[in-house]
């Protein structure tokens, strides 16, 4: 079933989207989603956009799943587009349960039917007045490797600029080398949106 305010959407390129599963009957036949999203559908106003910058900065992905009790079956992430990459990576924990070893995010997508997912995504402009449900942190770097891990901002950003605005790359020391100089390593932390929140 398609959500009321993505109907029509394209995906967009360079951003894997799937097909929405088999399985999506069920949800016609017999499941419907109600949403509660804590947005406001009204585009912002223009000194807004001027403020925030006009163009499409952000990409929202609706996932609908097809195992999920109809109070927690869909999920719509907004986040910046520079980091649809670590969307992956995040993608990769709440769905598989960790991030697969070696190569980069872009390397490595999340086979989202194969878990029961229809998942599709749109570039969207900026729009201060999103209201977060849960704002997620991935962290990668430093003593998280590669494979990273998500934690939920604390404490809550519920304001979407605050929340994206966790993301940040930091510079940690992580030991001692031979020589007594310090170990510095790369800290990376990316900020997600979950902007909608769902009742059955």
């Amino acid at each position: 079933r398609a959500l009321p305010h993505l109907s029509g959407v394209a995906p967009i390129p360079g951003l894997l989207s799937a097909p929405a599963p088999a399985s999506a009957s069920a949800v016609r036949r017999g499941r419907s989603l109600t949403l509660a999203a804590e947005v406001q559908s009204a585009p912002p106003e223009v000194e807004a956009l001027v403020a925030e910058g006009a163009g499409k900065d952000w990409v929202e992905c609706v996932l609908e799943y097809e195992d999920r009790p109809a109070s927690q079956a869909a999920e719509v992430w907004v986040f910046r587009k520079r980091t649809r990459g670590e969307f992956e990576r995040l993608m990769h924990m709440r769905i598989n349960g960790g991030y697969p070893p070696g190569g980069e995010g872009q390397d490595r997508p999340v086979d989202y039917s194969a878990a029961g997912i229809s998942v599709a995504c749109r570039e969207r402009p900026v729009d201060a007045d999103l209201t977060c449900a849960e704002c997620v942190r991935v962290l990668t770097g430093g003593a998280y490797g590669n494979g990273g891990i998500s934690v939920p901002a604390y404490p809550p950003k519920p304001n979407i600029l605050d929340c994206l605005d966790l993301s940040r790359s930091i510079a940690v020391e992580q030991g001692k080398r031979e020589n007594g100089s310090p170990l510095i390593t790369q800290l990376t932390e990316t900020a997600f949106c979950n902007s909608v929140r769902l009742r059955g």
